[in-house]
């Protein structure tokens, strides 16, 4: 975003502004922001002194498990992230926008324009699935195969407790 904002002097993160950039710029910027997420989603979760967690998570006393009970994988997190959370949900994720910037160049204007409101109802419904749904598991959960554990009282008054059959 700091580059985007460098680049086009404008303060706000916008299509047009990112797609006003040069290429190579829209490129590493969206390279940038992917390496970042992944650093921070994946990477740091993944260091066996964080078990599943980044710093919200921890702060909140939640973890990232593998549903399955085995132990959670790099390849658990690569599909809950970048799949699960920039792809499909994206329009909660910050680093995916650069990433779906990029994207919506390749798409007739129409049917682009359209791109951002279906994230937004994937998205919406990701949060519907998790807080109404049986399992409380949002859509990235599903595609990486992993789920949220809590184990405070206080936690599972938003994130009710983790089903028997995904407790480790």
């Amino acid at each position: 975003m700091i580059i985007t904002s460098i680049i086009t002097q404008q303060k706000a993160f916008t299509i047009e502004a990112f797609i006003s950039m040069p290429l190579r710029w829209q490129v590493v910027s969206a390279a940038l922001a992917t390496g970042a997420a992944v650093g921070y989603f994946i990477i740091y979760p993944m260091n066996p002194r964080h078990l599943g967690q980044t710093l919200g998570k921890q702060a909140v006393k939640i973890r990232v498990e593998a549903a399955d009970g085995d132990g959670l994988t790099y390849g658990h997190m690569l599909r809950r992230e970048l799949v699960g959370s920039m792809l499909i949900e994206g329009e909660t994720a910050f680093p995916s926008a650069f990433f779906r910037y990029f994207l919506y160049q390749l798409f007739p204007p129409g049917a682009a324009s359209l791109l951002p409101t279906a994230a937004l109802v994937i998205s919406i419904g990701s949060i519907l699935w998790a807080v109404f749904g049986k399992n409380h598991r949002m859509i990235h959960d599903y595609v990486g195969g992993t789920v949220v554990r809590s184990s405070l009282d206080f936690c599972n008054l938003i994130l009710p407790r983790t089903p028997e059959k995904y407790r480790i």
